[in-house]
């Protein structure tokens, strides 16, 4: 992972996510970690690039939130790791970027990855009625 190749709202969205995944005390950063943050950035593109592909982003936020919720808890931890499901999105993400011969990893790069190689992600989308 190589912040330096990745979009502002790349970085703010795992920087983020490091933050969710601290605040519940969670010892890895997940995928769902980054998912949320990318819901929730402020004129961000996931949420409608979702909503497009005809996900209720709403509800996948609710699925999100809970998944998010079930994660292990540790008290006392140092920060959060990236886990192995999340080191696997980031690869497949830059992957994306490459094939779309984008310089730089962006949150739409990371939707993919998602919707493409990561089956957790992948059920989520589906409960949310999207990206099949």
């Amino acid at each position: 992972m190589r912040p330096d190749r990745m979009t502002t709202n790349s970085q703010a969205a795992f920087r983020d996510g490091l933050d969710l995944a601290s605040r519940n005390g969670n010892p890895e950063l997940y995928p769902e970690h980054v998912l949320a943050s990318m819901l929730d950035q402020e004129g961000g593109v996931a949420g409608p690039l979702l909503q497009k592909a005809g996900t209720d982003v709403a509800l996948l936020r609710t699925h999100v939130q809970k998944r998010v919720e079930g994660f292990p808890k540790v008290s006392g931890g140092a920060e959060p790791n990236l886990s192995r499901r999340l080191l696997e999105v980031v690869r497949k993400a830059e992957d994306e970027a490459k094939t779309l011969k984008d310089d730089f990893v962006s949150v739409e790069h990371y939707v993919l990855a998602r919707a493409r190689h990561d089956r957790e992600c992948q059920g989520l989308f589906e409960q949310s009625g999207g990206v099949n």
